[in-house]
């Protein structure tokens, strides 16, 4: 969605069972990228419910969580995403290595928890995957973590919907795993 000032925004919103979860991002896109204004992030319901809301200013170089229950700030650098906007980046990457005929790794720094974290990705082939919408062929890939690490986080994306996450799964260090699957896909109008 296309907001003031040429501002555009990415809305994520996932449910189970009794909890909601909902994203959004708001950047500019640039020559390299988008680049973050501001990252929200709710959730409600099973547990504890949180709110996440960052502010990025560019001009001294700082990302804030002005949420009143963790506030926290900390100096970031260009090309620093939030937690959503990285999808945009990584869609985006992932069709131009696509089209060198590449697999990475493609490294990205990320704003997440008072903490600026490093995240890589390496393409890992291509899967044809049934989803409520359908079959879907997709790229798939996997986060690179250290070689004895316990944790195991895979993306596919779907080239026929511009490289959309279609599905998630991740395996957490205690063998908890969840997987997240799209459902439905609304493409909002351009708004000024």
């Amino acid at each position: 969605r296309v907001g003031e000032r040429g501002q555009l925004e990415f809305t994520s919103t996932a449910s189970a069972f009794f909890a909601r979860i909902r994203e959004s991002s708001t950047f500019r896109w640039s020559d390299a990228g988008p680049v973050p204004s501001h990252y929200a992030y709710e959730r409600k319901g099973l547990g504890k419910n949180r709110r996440t809301d960052v502010r990025f200013d560019w001009a001294t170089g700082t990302a804030a969580n002005i949420a009143k229950r963790k506030p926290w700030s900390l100096q970031v650098l260009p090309g620093t995403l939030d937690k959503l906007a990285v999808q945009i980046k990584l869609r985006a990457d992932v069709r131009q290595l696509i089209a060198r005929g590449e697999s990475g790794p493609l490294v990205y720094h990320i704003v997440e928890n008072g903490r600026l974290k490093r995240f890589e990705f390496e393409l890992s082939g291509q899967e044809s995957i049934e989803t409520p919408l359908g079959p879907l062929d997709t790229v798939k890939l996997r986060r690179v973590r250290a070689a004895d690490s316990k944790r195991e986080t895979v993306f596919w994306l779907a080239p026929a919907h511009d490289f959309l996450l279609v599905k998630m799964f991740q395996q957490e260090r205690n063998g908890t795993k969840f997987e997240l699957e799209i459902r439905s896909l609304e493409q909002g109008e351009a708004q000024g």
